[in-house]
């Protein structure tokens, strides 16, 4: 008999779609959210991580469809506190040191930055404790992401992505190739 799950730990984990960890499962449930961005679940606490695969899904006690509303719900609690750094136009998010890119997944927290920013709200994830944001309007901001991008990103595990991400209609899209940086 497989163990229980505690729905209350379960907290959802982005990865770079092509960078995916080794040790994340091959089966391990995702959900692709924005360009090259995908979402994996698990129930983590301070000694374990058990990612959610089709078997152990039962041991949840959830059905699919309700994974990620409950995963979103238990982040929420956990980022408890999140500090925007910086005097703008560009600034630096900082939650626990670990989830901040998972920021991008809670809408009605960017509804509130997108008032704060000129033009489109920019969004650039290098690594997963790190989340930089802007105006499309601020040529000053996104020269700033850009070098946020080259000088955050992280390497092995924690690296993320060198796109910058637009906010349209409530989802994340690619801001447009002319902003990949290599």
């Amino acid at each position: 008999m497989m163990r229980k799950l505690p729905q209350n730990k379960l907290y959802p984990i982005i990865f770079a779609l092509e960078r995916v960890p080794s040790f994340v499962p091959d089966n391990a449930l995702c959900d692709t959210f924005a360009p090259g961005l995908t979402i994996v679940f698990a129930v983590e606490d301070e000694l374990s991580r058990v990612f959610i695969t089709e078997d152990n899904l039962p041991a949840l006690g959830l059905q699919r469809f309700e994974l990620l509303l409950t995963a979103l719900n238990n982040l929420r609690e956990r980022l408890s506190k999140v500090e925007r750094m910086g005097r703008g136009p560009t600034y630096l998010l900082k939650a626990n040191g670990r989830d901040e890119a998972c920021l991008l997944l809670l809408d009605h927290f960017w509804d509130g930055m997108a008032k704060d920013v000129e033009g489109e709200l920019l969004v650039a994830v290098p690594a997963q404790a790190c989340l930089v944001f802007t105006g499309s309007r601020a040529k000053a901001g996104l020269t700033l992401l850009k070098a946020a991008i080259k000088a955050l990103a992280g390497s092995g595990d924690a690296r993320l992505s060198d796109r910058i991400y637009v906010r349209r209609n409530g989802g994340w899209e690619e801001y447009g190739t002319e902003t990949l940086v290599l």
